[in-house]
C-alpha cells in the first residue's frame, strides 16, 4: 500500500484536493485498535481487539489547520501539527460535515495508522496498521454491530493470515491462509462448527477449487486416485423406445384364453431385436376367413 500522505508545504490547498481524491481510492481498513488514544502498547503478532479505540486527533487545537477543498464553508480536511511535521489529520471525503478518515503519522512523516468509517455510519469500522510506510495489519468490522470481526496480517505489504468471527460471538471460528500470493481471492477456509476453538478436520475449503470440495480431500484424491483411462469404453446401448417386456412366465401377467391359432400363419418368433408380448385377444379365432 503506497502512502504518499506525508508532511508538506504551503500552499495547501493542491495537496488537500489531491488528498482527498486518493483517499477514496484507499483499501477500506477495519477498526485495529489499541488502547487509550494509541497510547498503549503496539498490536502484538496475534492480538485480536474487538472493540475500536479511537485515537486522539484534536481537530480544534490550536495547531490544527482546516482546509476547505470544495470552497463550501466547511473544512473537508484537518490537519494538526506537532511543531513542523503533521501530528494526525481528518477527511470528510464525503462532504457530510463528519470525518470519514484519520490519518496519523511516525517521527519520519509517513503514515503509521488509518481510521476509516467506510459505512458512513459516524463509527470508525476499520483500522490499517502500517510500519516504514508498509501495510503490516488490518483490523475490520464487517457486521453492523460495530465489533471487530477480521483480522488481516500482512508480511512485506502482501495479505499472508486471516482469522474470522462469522458469527459474532467474540471467538474465531475461520481461519484463512494464502498459499498463492498471486491470488488472495483463491483462500483455503478452515472452520470451526462444533465450537471447540480449534478448525474441524477436513474443514478447509479451497476457494477456488471448482468442484467446491474440501481441499484435504482434493489433496488426498489427487495424490492417490489412479488416472482415468485417456477414452474408457462405453457399453453399446441401442434402447429407442419403451423396454422389452419380460419374458419370464412367472413375470408375465396373466393373459386371457385365446382361440387356436388358424393353421397356415405364421407362429411368434424371439428372433427380433426388440420382442414384444403379444397383446391378449390379438391372435386371430377361428371362423371363417
Amino acid at each position: 500500500m503506497s502512502t504518499a500522505l506525508t508532511s508538506g508545504s504551503p500552499p495547501w490547498r493542491p495537496w488537500v484536493s489531491g488528498v482527498l481524491a486518493s483517499a477514496l481510492g484507499l483499501g477500506a481498513a477495519a477498526s485495529g485498535c489499541r488502547s487509550g488514544g494509541g497510547k498503549g502498547k503496539a498490536e502484538d503478532a496475534n492480538e485480536r481487539p474487538l472493540v475500536v479505540v479511537h485515537e486522539e486527533c484534536d481537530e480544534t487545537s490550536s495547531k490544527a489547520k482546516p482546509h476547505d477543498a470544495n470552497n463550501d464553508g466547511k473544512p473537508d480536511l484537518v490537519v494538526v501539527m506537532d511543531g513542523a511535521r503533521e501530528r494526525c489529520s481528518s477527511s470528510d471525503l464525503d462532504f457530510d460535515g463528519r470525518p470519514d478518515r484519520y490519518v496519523y503519522f511516525d517521527a519520519a512523516g509517513q503514515a503509521r495508522r488509518i481510521e476509516s468509517d467506510h459505512d458512513r455510519d459516524g463509527r470508525v469500522d476499520e483500522v490499517v496498521t502500517l510500519r516504514a510506510g508498509q501495510i503490516a495489519r488490518k483490523d475490520r468490522a464487517m457486521s453492523l454491530s460495530g465489533k471487530l470481526d477480521t483480522w488481516d496480517w500482512y508480511n512485506g505489504g502482501i495479505l499472508v493470515r486471516r482469522e474470522r468471527d462469522s458469527d459474532g460471538d467474540g471467538k474465531v471460528d475461520q481461519w484463512w491462509s494464502f498459499p498463492n500470493r498471486e491470488k488472495p481471492e483463491c483462500a483455503v477456509v478452515a472452520t470451526d462448527k462444533d465450537g471447540d476453538g480449534r478448525p474441524d478436520l477436513g474443514s478447509q475449503v479451497d476457494l477456488c477449487s471448482e468442484e467446491g470440495e474440501p481441499a484435504s480431500i482434493l489433496a488426498t484424491s489427487s495424490a492417490s486416485a489412479p488416472a482415468a483411462p485417456a477414452s474408457a469404453p462405453r457399453a453399446a446401448t441401442s434402447v429407442t423406445g419403451p423396454p422389452p417386456a419380460i419374458s419370464a412366465p412367472s413375470m408375465r401377467a396373466p393373459v386371457a384364453p385365446t382361440a387356436p391359432v388358424e393353421p397356415g400363419s405364421k407362429p411368434a418368433t424371439s428372433g427380433s431385436a426388440r420382442p414384444k408380448a403379444a397383446p391378449a385377444g390379438s391372435a386371430k379365432k377361428g371362423g371363417a376367413p
